[in-house]
């Protein structure tokens, strides 16, 4: 008598089992592994900040002036003439300059008949003037924040109060200047004040001029709308959901600069 044949293998409920045990394991591996990602690309990040904030100093030693920063929209700032003058000036990686007067009309910093200042104090990084790459590791336009005191065509400081030591002929600042930028932390502790430039990654959740505000107030003293008033937060990494705080910060600390200035020899 013939024994049937026993076909063996996987039911439904096994098969479901497994893919269900799979799931789970490959769930496990993608949440570390986002997070190494997004760590590299912010270590990224912080390097090639590094390199902007020298070739800042680097610039400022040449040029006797720190750069301007670059518009990133024509409603901002006296970005107005810079649109006017033409429309592909916004965002197109160079500093954006006008007339230091009442006009503030469209200016060419190379014009000698010319006093230039900054259109706008807080914007995009002008990476093309200073030959570096402009965006971060996610993309975005990285910001940049200057004392246009410290960016003008105008020798020495117009701060009377705290700098009263005579002007240096094509130095755009005094040895005694101070900036008006401040950072603090999240709970409103100064970090470092006197700033006169600052570089910064919105981070991995940020996005470019025009996009949404972010809903962390950690963050927000940084976004465009409230960037203005030149104070701006550094902290610690956060990824607690309304406590968000993923923003890269490196600034050029005051007595960095004057040292540089000094030692090359610019500054007395």
């Amino acid at each position: 008598m013939r024994i049937p044949a026993i076909h063996k293998g996987f039911t439904l409920i096994e098969l479901a089992m497994v893919l269900f045990i799979l799931a789970l394991v490959l769930g496990g591996l993608m949440s570390p592994l986002s997070s190494r990602l997004e760590q590299a690309d912010r270590e990224e990040t912080k390097e090639l900040l590094n390199q902007i904030k020298e070739s800042l100093v680097g610039y400022t030693l040449v040029n006797g002036h720190l750069p301007c920063p670059d518009c990133p929209d024509g409603s901002v700032g006296y970005c107005g003439a810079i649109d006017t003058n033409d429309p592909a000036d916004i965002a197109d990686g160079h500093e954006d300059v006008v007339v230091d007067d009442v006009s503030h009309s469209y200016a060419n910093r190379n014009d000698p008949l010319t006093v230039a200042t900054c259109a706008v104090e807080v914007g995009y990084l002008p990476f093309a003037t200073l030959g570096v790459p402009g965006d971060d590791a996610w993309d975005h336009r990285i910001i940049y924040s200057v004392d246009q005191e410290f960016a003008d065509d105008d020798d020495g400081t117009t701060d009377t109060v705290d700098c009263s030591v005579s002007a240096t002929l094509g130095i755009s600042f005094e040895i005694c200047a101070k900036g008006d930028i401040t950072v603090v932390d999240v709970s409103n502790n100064n970090v470092a004040t006197e700033v006169p430039a600052l570089v910064y990654s919105l981070g991995k959740n940020g996005q470019n001029f025009g996009g949404t505000a972010p809903g962390s107030t950690a963050e927000l003293r940084n976004w465009w709308t409230t960037a203005g008033d030149k104070k701006f937060t550094s902290d610690t990494y956060v990824q607690a959901a309304g406590s968000e705080y993923d923003d890269i910060l490196i600034w050029i600390p005051p007595s960095m600069l004057m040292y540089r200035m000094v030692t090359a020899e610019r500054l007395p």
